[in-house]
């Protein structure tokens, strides 16, 4: 399952790796990304957007900033992985949530490539129970 960002330049993919994310769990992906310079750092978010007319106000947001040696890269291409957990809040799975995962590039000159992709998280027990949060996990929180 891949999603692209079709506002480059260049194509970056996210490939899932949880089908869908799971609230009360994880959304996990990679994103390929060819990039004409060698970044210093990668900025990565996962948010829930609650649509409320012609507005959005964000219920959740993770975010997370990885080294360039996090990421494997050949060729000018670079496969960033991507793990946010999910807490269990029934308002993440509202009907008017939308979510999206945004990555950034950021090179030494302060150039910055970035992605965004819609993907999707549901609350659901029919993923993988590695992709679940473990019962023992949820108690004492």
């Amino acid at each position: 399952n891949s999603w692209t960002s079709p506002r480059q330049p260049f194509e970056m993919v996210c490939h899932l790796r949880t089908f869908p994310g799971v609230i009360g769990g994880w959304f996990k992906a990679e994103i390929e990304a060819p990039l004409p310079e060698t970044p210093t750092e990668f900025h990565l978010s996962l948010v829930c957007l609650e649509e409320q007319g012609k507005h959005s106000r964000i219920v959740w947001q993770a975010e997370a900033r990885l080294p360039p040696t996090s990421a494997r890269a050949r060729d000018g291409v670079y496969r960033i992985p991507v793990a946010f957990q999910i807490p269990e809040l029934a308002e993440y799975n509202a009907p008017r949530c939308r979510w999206t995962l945004s990555v950034v590039a950021v090179s030494g000159e302060g150039v910055a490539y970035n992605g965004t992709f819609k993907v999707p998280v549901f609350a659901t027990r029919l993923a993988p129970s590695s992709e679940q949060r473990a019962p023992a996990q949820d108690e004492g929180e």
